[in-house]
């Protein structure tokens, strides 16, 4: 009777050990096929997603591409494009579009006494932060345009508010006979906020916008900027005080009504003004106290050494409460040391 009772536990044992392999088995086979399926549905969304890509990039209609900013000097973006370019929307009616212009060819619209009415449809809007320039830590500068325009034509330049469709300031106009067709614009944007243009010709002229160019700096790309005067230059100007304003027209001269103070101002930084010593070296020191984000990591070791964006620049010495010289110099990056003369 015990070897038959042992018999039959040794069978019973023999079965559970058999159910446990084959529920192991099973178990093993639909681990499998999950992960066969996870593989197989996800290489079939991957392909649909290629696949509907493909469509929507070969139809311009159907889709707004991103512009890839044409970056031509280290502050300038330039808009060439103007087809399916969200840097460049809600073009007027009465303007011609083509790919690489906005006229104002065959339109009797804009010959207005005043400045056209929106509702005229001679106007468009330019989106700089959709041209590839960083939102945050920004400082807008310019918006230059490379047009053909008749003496007495003129380009009236705003900021329009996105949400009450309303003009909130009057950034300035561009004049025909202009230099250069450009107009400073307000350092900073809010998200609500974007530049109006509206093309206002003589009557019988015509106006052809073919790029327009936004000036602009970043807080990440400041760079350590060093002033060297001459010997005779030390001493005539040792212990007068030095300044740097942005030459604003890149054209070598101090225009107060042009030409800016480069101070911190709206969360960027300028630069402190100096007192000129013997030594006849001038190390420019980062003014950051209105930076309050944004700031990069390595102002926590530079001791304010990165001061300047790449750009043209005025250092304006003051001789006595009326007279100041005037030394221009371009900062380019890669470069650390200027001479002044």
């Amino acid at each position: 009777m015990k070897n038959v009772s042992t018999n039959k536990i040794d069978i019973v044992q023999d079965e559970i050990k058999g159910l446990q392999n084959r529920f192991k088995l099973m178990s093993l086979i639909l681990v499998t096929i999950v992960v066969v399926n996870i593989i197989v549905l996800g290489f079939l969304q991957y392909k649909e997603y290629q696949s509907k890509n493909l469509v929507l990039a070969s139809d311009s209609k159907l889709v707004q591409l991103p512009v890839i900013p044409n970056i031509n000097q280290d502050y300038s973006t330039s808009i060439t494009s103007f087809y399916n370019n969200s840097a460049v929307s809600e073009i007027g009616y009465q303007l011609e579009l083509k790919k690489q212009s906005i006229s104002s060819k065959n339109t009797t619209n804009c010959f207005t006494p005043e400045i056209p009415p929106i509702l005229n449809g001679c106007g468009f809007i330019v989106r700089p932060f959709a041209t590839g320039i960083p939102a945050q830590g920004t400082y807008l500068h310019k918006i230059v345009f490379n047009a053909k325009m008749g003496a007495e034509d003129k380009l009236a330049i705003d900021i329009r508010d996105n949400e009450k469709n309303e003009i909130v300031k009057s950034i300035g106009q561009i004049e025909g006979k202009s230099a250069e067709y450009s107009v400073i614009l307000p350092n900073t944007l809010a998200t609500n906020e974007q530049i109006l243009v509206r093309l206002w010709p003589k009557k019988e002229s015509e106006i052809t916008i073919d790029e327009i160019k936004i000036e602009s700096f970043n807080i990440a790309k400041l760079q350590e900027t060093k002033l060297t005067l001459s010997v005779d230059l030390v001493s005539k100007y040792k212990d007068s005080k030095m300044q740097i304003y942005i030459d604003s027209d890149q054209n070598g001269l101090f225009d107060p009504q042009i030409d800016i103070l480069w101070n911190c101002v709206n969360g960027f930084p300028g630069v402190e003004p100096t007192t000129i010593d013997n030594t006849g070296s001038i190390n420019l020191v980062r003014n950051d106290i209105c930076v309050t984000k944004n700031a990069p990591a390595s102002w926590r070791t530079d001791k304010k050494a990165n001061a300047l964006p790449a750009y043209h620049w005025l250092a304006v010495i003051a001789l006595d409460n009326k007279n100041l010289d005037i030394y221009p110099f371009k900062v380019v990056y890669g470069t650390k040391e200027y001479e002044l003369k």
